[in-house]
């Protein structure tokens, strides 16, 4: 870490971090003064952070704030000393949320003859997606806000809770991401609980296209994904039914709830896995836990890396990278050959996650790097 991210850092109550952690499923431990935390879901506490001078460092000698780990990591309202040093209480956030909900209209009713400001936010979101390479499809109760300088994409999520919970893309009038100052910038997060105390995790539903693509040996499949349009390719790419899960940790945790696992037994339903190619290793061991998980219960599933033509971004590649980089067709070929890779793909990654479970965490992210290439 720099000398100038180092003066930039903000020193916070530890008991505020152990619950904002706590809040979001991370396993963490305290040492003396230090929270050691596994924020990359690899299985072993790979970041020591010392809330008393705001800063982190991991196991393989990377650092910064913990304000940055915290955004990067989308855990939000977390206040440092100097803000308050609290955590949004729940009633708060529930109120925030049902505000937003309540100055929204559902996306879906949106037609030729509602208000001009309506359309004009639907054109936004349509294209905003054809941007992204898709179609006009997202989850079915998405909403909408206007705003004054763009429009808001509002996602609803299920969760096993009476709470709500949301996810929230910003974008301008044009249909392009919209900078957050509260947010340094970043144009999404969410609110309210992602994790259930039984274990479930909130997430999306996208319903199936007309032409669906059939796999030997699965009848129902459902497309399961970290990001919203890394999901939406998967479904625009197969016609398969889609699960917006939101995050790694929902990745991880997807089939951790028992009544989960026994629907889809009992539909004879698989599940897809869209991997995403995370430079740090993150989305691929999310990945391989979920897949680990389907077959500990019986669940049929398939394990669909990006080809690793595609680039990405500094993060990594995901599917809409990947219908992006190739278009639609090559895309369904990348796909397609996925598909047929599912087996050999998932094998590299439980080497790999067997690797980091014997305590080689420092280097995952090399191997997955090496093995993917």
């Amino acid at each position: 870490m720099s000398g100038s991210e180092r003066h930039l850092a903000r020193p916070f109550e530890r008991e505020v971090v152990e619950e904002a952690l706590k809040k979001h499923g991370i396993v963490y431990k305290c040492v003396g003064r230090e929270i050691h935390a596994d924020c990359e879901q690899t299985g072993h506490k790979t970041h020591k952070l010392n809330p008393e001078k705001g800063v982190y460092l991991t196991s393989d000698g990377r650092g910064g704030t913990i304000s940055a780990l915290l955004r990067e990591m989308n855990i939000l309202g977390v206040r440092s000393k100097e803000e308050g040093g609290y955590v949004r209480k729940d009633d708060r956030n529930q109120k925030q949320i049902e505000d937003i909900l309540e100055n929204s209209v559902r996306v879906s009713t949106i037609r030729k003859d509602s208000p001009p400001q309506w359309r004009e936010g639907k054109a936004a979101l349509r294209k905003y997606l054809a941007s992204r390479g898709l179609p006009f499809m997202l989850p079915a109760e998405s909403r909408m806000a206007i705003r004054r300088d763009g429009v808001d994409l509002i996602v609803p999520l299920i969760n096993d809770r009476d709470e709500k919970s949301i996810h929230l893309t910003a974008l301008t009038k044009t249909g392009e991401k919209r900078p957050l100052a509260w947010l340094d910038g970043e144009s999404r997060y969410t609110m309210g609980p992602m994790m259930a105390p039984g274990g479930s995790h909130a997430f999306a539903a996208v319903a199936p296209g007309e032409r669906r693509q059939k796999v030997e040996g699965h009848s129902e499949i459902y497309a399961i994904g970290e990001g919203l349009e890394s999901v939406l390719s998967g479904c625009f790419l197969s016609g398969w039914y889609g699960i917006f899960a939101v995050n790694a940790n929902g990745m991880r945790s997807f089939l951790s709830d028992p009544d989960t696992p026994d629907a889809f037994r009992k539909k004879g339903a698989s599940l897809a896995i869209l991997v995403d190619r995370d430079v740090s290793g993150t989305g691929q061991i999310a990945a391989a836990h979920l897949a680990s998980a389907a077959q500990k219960h019986g669940i049929p599933f398939l394990f669909l890396v990006p080809p690793p033509s595609v680039k990405g971004g500094k993060k990594g590649a995901d599917w809409n990278d990947a219908l992006q980089e190739l278009g639609p067709e090559r895309a369904q070929f990348a796909f397609s050959l996925a598909i047929v890779r599912s087996g050999e793909e998932f094998q590299q990654a439980c080497d790999l996650l067997d690797h980091t479970k014997r305590g080689g965490n420092a280097n995952v992210g090399a191997g997955i790097r090496a093995t993917v290439r």
